[in-house]
């Protein structure tokens, strides 16, 4: 199995094992990858089809997140 299919397999697994979507410094550190790694394969996923994921703007403050879910 390759790096990536392991990462991706990784990601999936926590994902639909935490049953809410999560944010992706939430994965990153879950599954102890950097924080850009899981932002390139949340990405990627998507594009494929593998995952779902929305940009999440907070109430108070600028700040906004991906999160992700399958």
């Amino acid at each position: 199995m390759s790096e990536a299919m392991a990462v991706e397999d990784a990601i999936i697994a926590l994902l639909k094992k935490e049953k809410k979507p999560l944010s992706t410094y939430q994965i990153a550190k879950k599954i102890g990858i950097s924080w850009s790694t899981a932002n390139t394969y949340c990405y990627k996923m998507k594009d494929k089809g593998l995952i779902k994921g929305k940009e999440q703007v907070a109430k108070v403050g600028m700040n906004k997140k991906m999160v992700w879910w399958v």
